[in-house]
């Protein structure tokens, strides 16, 4: 506890604890090391924030530390996966299918990345319609960040859309489908069945 101030009550009480190795979770998934918390503790004009990044990059240090000596911690299994991919050998002549339901962790997009510039032949379903952005927000931007991936190394990229669905939908699901996202403009009449609230 030598090291901290602020942040020492976390080691000491289990609910506290939890939510730093929450906090750890989320930085190892959007890839923010203990060097960027130092960095950013340093630079920051808050003295509070900072102490509590500094702390936070301290025991941070300190459970990667732990984990590399006795434990490897499984939020790190993307990471390392990225690391090693390019050696492996193990993806040469494959063909990777990845299914989305719309967005990538930071941690994901740096594993494609490693089979992009690999030069795996990558397939990604992404959930998204490119004409209704305002709908599909998350699905769109994720098709834009694969699509500048693959022109910054200059692959080709191939978008394929499915269409329509098949199957005709009850019209007040059809409306909702449409719109529950966007401000109500126009009231449309109910067909009294298809959806329950």
């Amino acid at each position: 506890h030598t090291h901290l101030n602020v942040c020492a009550a976390a080691l000491e009480q289990p609910e506290l604890l939890r939510e730093t190795l929450t906090i750890i979770d989320e930085l190892k998934t959007c890839r923010v090391a203990p060097e960027t918390l130092f960095r950013a503790a340093k630079e920051g004009e808050d003295a509070a924030l900072s102490c509590k990044l500094q702390e936070l990059a301290v025991i941070y240090t300190a459970y990667d530390r732990l984990c590399a000596d006795n434990l490897p911690d499984p939020r790190d299994r993307l990471t390392l996966l990225a690391a090693r991919l390019p050696e492996s050998g193990v993806l040469q002549g494959a063909s990777v299918y990845i299914d989305c339901f719309a967005s990538f962790t930071p941690q994901e997009l740096e594993v494609i990345r490693v089979m992009v510039e690999s030069g795996v032949d990558l397939t990604i379903s992404v959930l998204s319609d490119l004409d209704e952005k305002e709908v599909f927000v998350s699905g769109c931007k994720t098709v834009a960040r694969l699509r500048r991936m693959a022109m910054r190394r200059g692959i080709p990229c191939e978008l394929t859309s499915f269409g329509e669905g098949k199957l005709e939908k009850p019209s007040d699901l059809a409306v909702l489908e449409r719109q529950a996202l966007l401000p109500v403009t126009d009231a449309h009449p109910s067909d009294g069945h298809s959806v329950h609230i």
